[in-house]
């Protein structure tokens, strides 16, 4: 179910892999070796599922794992266009949804925390990484792979700033 996460998908080619611009620019790179790492935050998810679904549709298959980081179970959306695209993905597909604000005493089983928390075994020398969430996830996350010895011409980011993220004013 949900809560753990889910994967899909069997094995096969190539997501992208040029460098350029942000988490929404992606190439179909033949010499792009390794898995592809997609951390989300908040409204972060929708341009990395675009991206996703834009990367199938050309046939592009790289082993793929999409954190997505939310407050609580209220705040996680495109469930099933995810497992969608995990099931029609045609190499691994591992989707870990983490909260980071979701009650001690709820029935959430899943991942808990920062969603860069997760990332984990995920960060590979050889992996392309795509953020796209709120600047202080991406800083924590390009911090990670760079010490995790991912280049950083791996490492492609869109900074999302909402009106939660911005400092209140008096």
């Amino acid at each position: 179910g949900v809560p753990g996460g889910f994967n899909g998908g069997g094995d096969g080619g190539s997501l992208g892999g040029g460098g350029g611009g942000g988490a929404t620019d992606v190439r179909q790179g033949g010499s792009a070796l390794g898995d592809r790492v997609l951390v989300a935050g908040g409204s972060g998810l929708a341009p990395i599922l675009a991206l996703l679904e834009h990367a199938l549709a050309r046939g592009v298959a790289r082993p793929v794992s999409l954190l997505f980081g939310a407050r609580g179970q209220r705040d996680l959306y495109a469930l099933e266009a995810i497992r969608a695209l995990a099931a029609d993905w045609p190499a691994r597909f591992e989707f870990v949804p983490v909260l980071s604000d979701e009650p001690d005493d709820s029935d959430w089983s899943g991942a808990r925390g920062f969603v860069t928390a997760h990332m984990g075994e995920r960060m590979t020398p050889d992996c392309h990484a795509y953020l796209c969430g709120p600047p202080p996830m991406i800083d924590s996350a390009q911090a990670l792979l760079l010490e995790n010895g991912v280049a950083r011409t791996h490492i492609h980011a869109d900074r999302f700033t909402t009106q939660h993220d911005l400092p209140a004013t008096a």
